[in-house]
């Protein structure tokens, strides 16, 4: 899409703005006629005025806009502004129904904040509810790739996958670099507390969209929270509890649940979705299918690429395999939706193993290609190029997704979907083949010498400890060649996290609390790793401590111990 707008298309969007401003104006003055809380009436006030100043400067630029389309103005070709630049935002689906309350949410996104919003440090957040598979993320995707939607948020809209066990410091960084602001940089830090207030630095007198997709924890969001009066939240969430915390720390939050599809919405899409002529009429069994899947958008597309495998679909035999209850599923999530999914991958035949695999990866949120193919080389001897190919094909039946527009980009999971592979893999020996591929991969120079795959250096400890490999995972955080080598890989703070994972170990502590009080150096200079080891440890009685120092003594043989 392009980033300049004719003199129509800027009518057309102010005409836009305009129908959503006057329809929150008459929701907040039914909501004033209703008040009897004199707080809450005077912030009603407030907001009313705000929108009807948008409104009359909406209107005036209207009317000459439209006088000049009029007159046949030559300028009508004229650049009248950019949308926002998207980050890490999805790409749109070729179909989606926007949810009744759309319109609703484009209106609280593109209203311009309020005084009272002022003063909480950020606009009002926003949380959108439904449970898996109702479609929720896509609804954010289409609000973010809305114009008007990027008109309102000038700087930027970010996409962050959060999953249930997110690194925060992670997005937070990933957040300061997308920004690229010379004077500041590229920090690290090892605290959320720290990229927090960098970020609310950043976002000072900044109008950005940060949409939080996939909430578990508050405390995710916290770490997001008050970045600019002009910036604004949108968090999504399958989890309705979530709520109410969140409104404790956040008062001004405005919470809305995504209701299932109608019956005639539900034929819509599975239509669109089969992408063939449905028999007229509908026969009884696949008007039951619909309900089965409990009119949830994407049990009815998994549900159609099930009819679409086949020349003639048998609607009564599919409907009878969407209906079996045989298998026990996380409760986490709809039955329905799990079936469709299991059904899906039985069609892959022996190609479903290898889709089970991916629920051994740490962060299902940001998964290498890299390491996926690694693993199915090492396990089913795939060649490289058909392993690749069959993620694309993954990707295409939606039992995967890509977190970019580049063919070889990380792949995040829905959390469905990773809790199926973690329900029906065998995780205990997929932690042990991983950690072979990856060894065979480093033979003959161990661990240190591991490939730089965006996950190798991240994750193996975790591995390590999941396969109970205990004292290898000890061995391995008493190296200097492998600290030295995950840091100038990954960051200060993911190194600190593995000696979290042997936290009752003495050794693995007092290392720790080194590269802790050695912090403000070491995110300035990974190259003093071994002169701030040796500092910080000399003179521990440790043996495994001394093997450390004494790896570390021999890459800065000038140092010497105080005196």
């Amino acid at each position: 899409m392009s980033d300049e707008f004719t003199l129509e298309q800027e009518i057309t969007l102010l005409k836009q703005d305009t129908t959503l401003l006057n329809e929150s104006l008459a929701e907040l003055q039914q909501k004033l006629a209703q008040e009897k809380n004199e707080a809450q009436h005077l912030v009603l006030v407030g907001k009313i005025n705000d929108i009807q100043q948008e409104l009359v400067e909406a209107q005036k630029k209207l009317v000459t806009l439209t006088a000049q389309q009029s007159g046949g103005d030559k300028e009508d070709e004229q650049k009248l502004g950019a949308p926002a630049k998207l980050h890490g935002v999805p790409a749109l689906p070729d179909y989606c129904l926007p949810a009744p309350i759309f319109n609703e949410l484009k209106a609280k996104l593109v209203v311009k904040p309020t005084l009272a919003e002022g003063a909480d440090g950020q606009k009002n957040p926003i949380l959108f509810l439904a449970p898996s598979g109702r479609g929720k993320s896509l609804q954010a995707i289409v609000l973010a790739h809305d114009i008007s939607v990027r008109r309102a948020f000038s700087e930027g809209i970010f996409w962050i996958n959060m999953g249930s066990q997110p690194d925060i410091i992670a997005h937070q960084q990933a957040l300061i670099r997308a920004f690229n602001i010379s004077a500041i940089g590229t920090p690290e830090f090892i605290s959320a507390e720290e990229g927090l207030t960098i970020l609310r630095g950043i976002g000072k007198g900044r109008a950005c969209l940060f949409i939080l997709d996939d909430v578990y924890d508050v405390r995710d969001v916290m770490a997001f929270s008050g970045l600019g009066k002009a910036c604004q939240l949108l968090i999504t969430s399958c989890h309705p509890e979530i709520a109410d915390d969140l409104k404790h720390f956040m008062p001004s939050l405005q919470s809305y649940t995504l209701e299932a599809f109608t019956k005639e919405q539900a034929i819509d899409y599975f239509k669109q979705c089969y992408t063939q002529p449905l028999p007229e009429p509908l026969p009884a069994d696949l008007t039951a299918l619909f309900n089965t899947c409990e009119y949830s958008p994407t049990a009815l597309k998994l549900s159609a690429q099930l009819a679409k495998a086949t020349a003639k679909p048998d609607w009564t035999g599919l409907l009878t395999q969407l209906q079996d209850r045989t298998l026990d599923f996380p409760e986490a999530h709809p039955v329905s939706l799990l079936q469709a999914l299991h059904l899906n991958v039985e069609a892959l035949g022996d190609y479903g193993e290898y889709y089970l695999t991916l629920g051994v990866f740490a962060d299902y949120t940001k998964i290498p290609q890299a390491a996926i193919v690694l693993l199915w080389r090492y396990l089913y001897h795939l060649p490289d190029e058909t392993a690749y190919n069959f993620i694309q094909q993954l990707n295409a039946q939606g039992l995967l997704y890509f977190n970019s527009d580049s063919p070889r980009s990380d792949v995040h999971l829905h959390p469905y979907q990773h809790d199926y592979l973690c329900e029906f893999a065998d995780l205990d020996k997929l932690h042990t083949h991983l950690l072979a591929a990856y060894r065979r991969y480093c033979q003959p120079h161990g661990w240190a010498k591991g490939p730089d795959d965006g996950y190798f250096f991240e994750y193996l400890c975790l591995h390590l400890l999941a396969a109970e490999r205990t004292r290898e995972l000890k061995t391995l955080l008493m190296d200097f060649d492998w600290l030295n080598n995950k840091l100038r890989a990954t960051y200060l703070h993911n190194l600190i996290q593995d000696f979290d994972l042997l936290e009752d170990d003495t050794d693995v502590t007092t290392v720790k609390q080194a590269l802790q009080r050695a912090a403000n150096v070491l995110v300035k200079d990974k190259h003093k790793l071994a002169d701030k080891l040796l500092e910080q440890l000399w003179g521990k009685p440790s043996s495994d401590i001394q093997t450390l120092l004494n790896q570390a003594k021999e890459v800065t043989p000038d140092w010497h111990p105080p005196t």
